[in-house]
């Protein structure tokens, strides 16, 4: 419950974000601690890595090139799997109202 609420909560951002969209969602878990790395490219072509944890977003790399965005995601998971966190790449999500998501 909680990947799905965090998630949740990161996509409705990235869907309210003006001229972005998303190339990228993993999120990484090991037990009860959640990491979600995510690329976004915006209207002028520049990609933005993101790295989130306990609630807080933080940028992590941001280029003209998607291909820099990725290798740093890629780094970022290597050491997340290094620490035995188990990720998945998030290929469709769901966006719900909070209405929707308390009925669950």
């Amino acid at each position: 419950m909680k990947v799905f609420l965090l998630l949740s909560i990161l996509i409705s951002q990235v869907v309210f974000a003006k001229d972005q969209t998303a190339k990228e969602f993993i999120v990484c878990k090991n037990t009860q601690e959640v990491r979600i790395l995510s690329i976004l490219v915006n209207d002028q072509n520049t990609c933005v890595a993101h790295y989130s944890k306990k609630g807080k977003d933080e940028v992590i790399a941001q280029a003209k090139s998607l291909e820099l965005c990725h290798d740093r995601l890629k780094q970022i998971q290597g050491i997340l799997k290094s620490a035995n966190y188990n990720c998945r790449s998030v290929a469709k999500a769901q966006v719900s109202t909070s209405s929707e998501a308390s009925q669950q």
